[in-house]
């Protein structure tokens, strides 16, 4: 074999920053070697903990060297090693200007960090903890050279960001980090900045906030800036109300048209403008929240027929707009109102409408069942079951509510080779043919003993037991077991289960 050298550079919180060995392994992210030097490091520092006070030696080494001498070093490690180089100059370099000369410093630097990682036109997983890492540092640095630069360099990275969110994997929240921390820059040093550069961040800032180019939790978190920014200062109000409305202006879908409509009347109700945020409540009643808030109030001073209007107007809107969850939200909230009422017949109407809509519920059908006289019932329940949109689970539910054990099995027996459905329903009409039921869990059985892995054995030894617990199981249970045993010896972990399994029944 030959010697590898591995190289291991890790930020100041850990997190290592680049990794890299001399050997010819391309098949993946990591080599053989850089895990052993890992595991060799993290023993050697378990081993000799001296080793930690480095840095404590390297701070007393450096208290002691004479100013020229210090400069000299920064000097050749600057010349060494480009990424000093660029740190050391964020660190030491003069304030910006304004506002503008700062984003130019900083885009040319993010953007320096993004061609690093990004070699290939995209930022793994792996990759983009060390990106974040490196975007932290420099963010960092800029706050240290005052709130122009702070500022300046979180707008820069969101800016650089938004050209690159869907080609990076952010899986393990590194870079949803440092749009975090990007953000609380500007949030605290954004009243730092002269009255000029704060227009000017503003007006950037409330671009940013509608730019859907960003990761959805980035978007989310600059949106809020302006907002955030505006509790503390009112003068900021009006333009980040205006820019609510530009964004509802031009977004293009009902969702996100909903959403920043129920943003803006929360602000103006926070805010003040009790009365602009009733006009546009009432102006945009497609929105469910602005209606339901209609109805409660409808509701609380007692005027069904009010409520009643707005729900089933809510309805046709919802299923003009193929909305299935409002339609079923305003239509149980109407049955409640016609109940109450006594209209019987637009009721059940209702509550028909709800036991069709999906998902199933079984509260529904007993909704349905209750306002139907018994003998309707009768003979209305056994053609609902035979409706086309029905899957065999809600029949075998109904069959099981109205007593039916005769269909129930028929339904049964058709899923033979459903384990799932055969588990939840057989044992409910095993009384009824106990010979089918037991060959059913047989056969099921059976073909799960074909599969040879930890979770087969778990539901193997539970549908044993269950089968044991049916009338005339436990023989076939004890039969099965031993059938299990003398087929698959060698299965260690499959003997060990019938080992401990106590069969009941």
């Amino acid at each position: 074999t030959r010697s590898y050298q591995v190289d291991i550079q890790l930020f100041k919180n850990g997190v290592i920053k680049e990794m890299s060995c001399t050997c010819p392994y391309e098949w993946g992210p990591v080599c053989k070697h850089e895990v052993a030097a890992l595991l060799a490091l993290r023993d050697t520092l378990q081993k000799h903990p001296q080793l930690q006070s480095r840095q404590q030696s390297l701070e007393e080494a450096l208290a002691q060297l004479p100013p020229q001498r210090l400069r000299k070093l920064l000097l050749e490690l600057a010349l060494r090693d480009d990424r000093a180089y660029q740190w050391l100059e964020a660190k030491l370099g003069t304030p910006a200007a304004d506002l503008y000369s700062a984003l130019d410093r900083y885009r040319r630097r993010f953007g320096d960090i993004r061609s690093h990682w990004a070699e290939h036109g995209y930022i793994d997983a792996w990759d983009a903890a060390s990106y974040a890492g490196e975007a932290l540092d420099l963010l960092e640095a800029a706050q240290e050279v005052g709130p122009v630069d702070a500022v300046g360099a979180a707008l820069a990275f969101f800016e650089v960001l938004a050209e690159d969110a869907e080609f990076i994997d952010d899986s393990n929240g590194e870079v949803g980090n440092a749009e975090q921390q990007a953000c609380t820059l500007i949030e605290d040093h954004f009243f730092r900045l002269p009255v000029k550069a704060r227009q000017e961040a503003f007006s950037m800032l409330k671009k940013l906030a509608g730019d859907k180019s960003l990761s959805d939790y980035g978007f989310d978190l600059i949106s809020q800036v302006p907002i955030t920014l505006a509790e503390q200062d009112e003068t900021l109000r009006d333009a980040v109300l205006e820019a609510l409305e530009q964004r509802y202006r031009k977004a293009r879908s009902d969702h996100d048209r909903q959403i920043l409509l129920e943003d803006r009347v929360a602000l103006l109700e926070r805010w003040g403008h009790e009365d602009e945020a009733e006009a546009l409540r009432r102006q945009h009643m497609e929105v469910p929240s602005f209606r339901r808030h209609y109805v409660e109030e409808a509701l609380a001073r007692g005027d069904d027929t009010t409520a009643r209007r707005l729900l089933e107007e809510g309805i046709r809107i919802a299923q003009a707009k193929k909305h299935e969850g409002v339609v079923k939200q305003w239509q149980e909230m109407l049955l409640d109102i016609l109940e109450r009422n006594g209209d019987m017949e637009n009721a059940r109407r209702t509550a028909l409408d709800l036991f069709m809509a999906r998902p199933w519920h079984r509260d529904d059908y007993q909704r349905l069942k209750a306002l139907h006289d018994p003998e309707v019932w009768k003979r209305l329940w056994p053609e609902l079951i035979k409706l086309p949109n029905l899957c065999d689970d809600i029949r075998a539910d109904i069959l099981c509510i109205e007593g039916d054990a005769e269909g129930l099995l028929e339904i049964v027996k058709r899923h033979a080779h459903d384990e799932p459905f055969v588990r939840q329903w057989a044992p409910r009409v095993a009384d009824r043919d106990p010979e089918a039921i037991v060959a059913i869990y047989t056969a099921l059985i059976r073909e799960i003993s074909e599969e040879a892995h930890r979770s087969a054995y778990d539901k193997l030894t539970d549908m044993l037991k269950e089968l044991a617990a049916l009338p005339e199981g436990k023989a076939q249970a004890q039969a099965l077991i031993a059938e299990l045993r003398e087929r698959y010896p060698r299965r260690r972990l499959l003997m060990e289960r019938l080992d401990g399994l106590a069969l009941e029944g």
